[in-house]
C-alpha cells in the first residue's frame, strides 16, 4: 500500500482513491487534533475530497463557544476585596481554559484553525487582564477561522484585547499611535518591508484612530470617540480618501 507520497515528484492531480485507516488518521491529525475511533471508522473508504469538504462545511456552520455568564462583565461586577476578586478571576480563567480545550478536542478543523489564528493575531491576557476581553477575542477567532480574511482582519483589530495589546486605545487622532498599524502590515498581512512605506503606516494609524474611550483601568469596554478621530484625508497605498 502507498502511505507516503513524494511532493517533489507527484502530480497535482487530486488523490481519488478511497482512504484507508492510516490516511484517515493522518488527515484528522492534520485538520484537527485527531478523532475518536468511531469517527475514524465512519470516514474509512471515503475520498479525500469528500471528507475534506464535509469537514470544511462542518467548520463553517459550527456555532462559536457558548458565552460564559461573565462574558460581558466589567469592573463593577467583581468584588472590591482584592483577594476575592483575584480568586474569582482565576476561577473564570480555569473555566474558560477547560471549555476552549474541549472545543479544540471536539471541533476538528474549526478550532485547529482558531488555535492557529491565535498564534497569528497574537494578544496576551497578562497585558489586558480582562476575562471578558479574552472570551470575545476567542469568539472572533472561532467565527472567522475559516471565513473571509478581510472581514477577519477588520474584526480582530476592534476587539478590546487587540486594542489594548497593540495600543489602539492610545491612538488619538491628534497624536496617532502607530503600533497596531505597523503590526497590521508587518505581521498580520503583508510581511516586513513588503509593499508598504513608513508613510502608509502613519496614514493607516490616523485612519484607525478614535477607539480611545474607556473607563477606569481594567475590564472596561473600548468605545469609539468621534472627537478623537483624525478627520484629515489619508493617502494609503497611493489612494486618498
Amino acid at each position: 500500500m502507498e502511505y507516503f507520497i513524494n511532493c517533489n515528484t507527484s502530480s497535482l492531480a487530486p488523490y481519488t482513491s478511497p482512504l484507508d485507516k492510516a490516511k484517515v488518521q493522518h488527515l484528522y491529525r492534520r485538520l484537527g487534533f485527531s478523532a475518536s475511533v468511531q469517527t475514524i471508522d465512519v470516514a474509512i473508504g471515503q475520498t479525500a475530497n469528500n471528507l475534506v469538504d464535509s469537514l470544511i462545511a462542518e467548520a463553517q456552520s459550527m456555532p462559536p463557544m457558548a458565552a460564559p455568564t461573565w462574558a460581558d462583565w466589567n469592573n463593577s461586577n467583581y468584588p472590591q476585596d482584592d483577594d476575592q476578586r483575584g480568586q474569582l478571576i482565576r476561577a473564570q480563567q480555569e473555566e474558560f481554559k477547560l471549555a476552549y480545550t474541549n472545543d479544540l478536542l471536539s471541533n476538528n478543523l474549526r478550532d485547529r484553525l482558531s488555535f492557529f489564528w491565535s498564534n497569528h493575531f497574537v494578544t496576551e491576557l497578562d497585558v489586558y487582564n480582562c476575562n471578558s476581553f479574552l472570551y470575545h477575542y476567542i469568539n472572533c477567532l472561532q467565527r472567522n477561522a475559516i471565513g473571509n480574511f478581510k472581514t477577519f482582519v477588520s474584526e480582530i483589530g476592534l476587539t478590546a484585547a487587540m486594542l489594548y495589546y497593540l495600543d489602539g486605545v492610545y491612538n488619538n487622532g491628534n497624536n496617532p499611535n502607530e503600533n497596531y498599524a505597523r503590526e497590521l502590515y508587518e505581521l498580520f498581512t503583508l510581511g516586513e518591508g513588503n509593499g508598504y512605506t513608513e508613510e502608509d503606516i502613519i496614514e493607516t494609524a490616523k485612519a484607525l484612530s478614535g477607539y480611545v474611550e474607556r473607563g477606569e483601568i481594567g475590564c472596561e469596554q473600548v468605545l469609539f470617540d468621534a472627537s478623537k478621530f483624525n478627520t484629515e484625508n489619508k493617502t494609503i497605498f497611493g489612494r486618498t480618501g
